[in-house]
């Protein structure tokens, strides 16, 4: 499992938007409910907290680019390696899975976790904004 740096396919994206992040003081500690960007959206300057999910879902593809292009995250692409590890050190076909991935979001463990061949990834999520990214971004 190599948790370098994974460049995460770009999403084609309706809206215009950029992310800006802030240039904070090194010592300044948030909590994590408190980190925050700002972000353009058709001439508007808007802060958003990083946990506004329900806000940052509407946004098409910001949340692929604030968490994965710009803050470098790959858990989708951890947890899928961690399954693929699991499978193989039992001799188990991921074809043979029903997978159900809890805390969903927009989707982005169930695509990577069906790249190893999962037929049936059904994802739950507390917000609709998640679900309604889902279906918008990944149908």
């Amino acid at each position: 499992m190599n948790s370098d740096r994974v460049d995460l396919p770009e999403v084609t994206s309706a809206a215009d938007f950029e992310v800006f992040l802030p240039e904070l003081d090194g010592d300044l500690l948030l909590d994590q409910d408190e980190e925050w960007c700002e972000v353009l959206v058709d001439g508007r300057r808007d802060r958003i907290r990083f946990h506004d999910y329900h806000r940052i879902y509407d946004i098409p593809g910001m949340y692929e680019r604030l968490f994965y292009d710009m803050l470098e995250c790959v858990s989708p692409r951890l947890v899928r390696d961690l399954l693929a590890t699991a499978l193989a050190e039992h001799a188990m076909k991921a074809e043979n899975l029903r997978v159900l991935d809890v805390g969903a979001g927009n989707g982005m463990v169930g695509e990577e976790i069906r790249t190893l061949g999962v037929d049936t990834v059904h994802g739950v999520d507390i917000l609709e904004e998640a679900a309604a990214a889902t279906r918008r971004d990944r149908p």
